[in-house]
């Protein structure tokens, strides 16, 4: 009897140590959701206008992602509550215990019993916290990955509108997307869109596709036009004209710096680009 009564003893130390491991689980949980929430703010503060749009189509996923993080607490209130009424069961039971202990073996078969379903309880409380845990990981990775999502879907949205734009300002019927060159040292250049024309109207023009457009990128686009007849000879004929396509606003430094480069501007409004003209653009292939 005394030996069952060590047992008992001891199922209760570990379960008494496993609620304080789980305590310690769940703070840290609040604790990784308070900074998830605060970087969250941290990183709407930052962004500008031009994301306004992204944040509109986006809104659903936001609202999920509150009913989730409300599903949660409100399933963190009822462990915390399940785990209160637990342990008044386990110091009731600890009396009950030590008055019958010597009276009704019994009542010990019908604890054990007890106990190793509170075991099941816990294994599967763990479970549901570490499946909770994955579901926050996986939401995390999915809007981490929004930024880039975005600038995939506005380069998709960019050629069909710019294929229109390139046909009707430039006469050119044969474009391409994701234009790419290999060369035979293992280098290559991927090219937005590219399109050009043969015969009396012999232009090419390359467009470049930026969701957040900055000086640098105007300068590597510079770059890269400039040495374009070297990398693309076949093409080193014609006359050739850069586009930035980009989403939002831009800034009138922006704007001067991209028409002094000698380089068109499209920005997207209404799903469309517009084409902003250079009329001091440059032909790239042909430039003194």
């Amino acid at each position: 009897m005394d030996t069952t009564f060590d047992e008992i003893r001891e199922i209760l130390k570990q379960v008494s140590i496993a609620h304080q491991e789980n305590d310690r689980e769940i703070k840290g949980l609040l604790q990784s959701q308070k900074e998830d929430r605060l970087k969250s703010e941290k990183s709407k503060k930052e962004n500008d206008e031009g994301f306004r749009e992204l944040r509109e189509m986006f809104k659903e996923t936001d609202v999920q992602f509150q009913e989730m993080k409300k599903e949660f607490r409100e399933s963190k209130k009822e462990n915390e509550e399940g785990f209160r009424e637990l342990r008044k069961i386990f110091k009731e039971n600890d009396r009950q215990f030590e008055k019958s202990k010597k009276e009704n073996e019994e009542g010990f078969r019908e604890l054990r019993k007890m106990f190793e379903e509170t075991d099941k309880q816990f294994k599967e409380t763990d479970r549901r916290f570490k499946e909770t845990d994955r579901k926050f990981k996986e939401t995390d990775r999915l809007i981490g990955g929004l930024g880039e999502g975005f600038g995939s879907f506005t380069e998709g949205l960019a050629y069909p509108s710019m294929r229109k734009i390139l046909y009707e300002q430039y006469g050119i019927d044969n474009t391409v997307a994701n234009y790419l060159k290999r060369f035979p040292d293992g280098t290559e250049i991927e090219l937005d869109a590219f399109g050009h024309t043969n015969g009396t109207v012999n232009n090419a023009v390359v467009v470049e596709v930026k969701t957040n457009l900055k000086s640098v990128h105007i300068k590597k686009f510079k770059t890269m036009l400039s040495e374009f007849k070297e990398k693309f000879p076949d093409f080193a004929d014609k006359k050739l004209f850069g586009i930035f396509c980009t989403v939002g606003k831009v800034s009138r430094q922006l704007r001067e710096e991209v028409f002094a480069a000698g380089i068109h501007l499209a920005i997207v409004h209404d799903d469309i680009f517009d084409l902003k003209k250079n009329e001091n653009a440059i032909d790239w292939n042909h430039r003194k």
